[in-house]
């Protein structure tokens, strides 16, 4: 296993631009910027997850999509095979 160590490490700083309201029922488990423009946020609560599309210039939820019970939300990657 890799050490980290101050020569391996890119960088620790970042700058919130901008904040944004978020359901605080929702934990975030998963966060993409898609290849189409949008975010997509995967959340985590058993039983209750969720997949949502997020417009980036407005933040609002495009489309929420439950997932099934016998799933749990966490982690998410924004992926296209060959055929798109």
């Amino acid at each position: 296993t890799s050490q980290l160590s101050p020569t391996n490490i890119i960088s620790t700083a970042f700058t919130a631009y901008e904040q944004v309201p978020h359901d605080t029922t929702s934990f975030t488990q998963g966060l993409s910027y898609g290849g189409d423009g949008y975010l997509y946020e995967t959340t985590g609560l058993r039983g209750k997850s969720k997949l949502f599309k997020i417009d980036t210039t407005t933040f609002e939820v495009i489309k929420s999509t439950d997932i099934d019970d016998i799933y749990f939300g966490e982690g998410s990657a924004y992926y296209t095979d060959a055929d798109g």
